[in-house]
């Protein structure tokens, strides 16, 4: 299979169904979930504001670049 060409970050194909970049962005943030879940304890761990402030710096950013495409 070839690879999609990335135009601004943007990963598009001959029917532009955007598979490959939402699999990308899928991946991408399936990663960064698993960082701030190991951040998250009941007992222990950080602040809720300090994992939600990880969360919207590393996830939230991910997920919205490019969301209307």
């Amino acid at each position: 299979t070839e690879e999609a060409p990335k135009y601004l970050g943007v990963r598009t194909d001959r029917t532009l169904t955007f598979r490959q970049h939402l699999q990308s962005v899928k991946d991408k943030i399936k990663t960064r979930n698993n960082i701030i879940a190991k951040l998250a304890g009941t007992n222990w761990g950080y602040h809720a504001n300090v994992l939600r402030t990880s969360a919207l710096a590393l996830v939230y950013r991910v997920a919205e670049y490019c969301a209307p495409v």
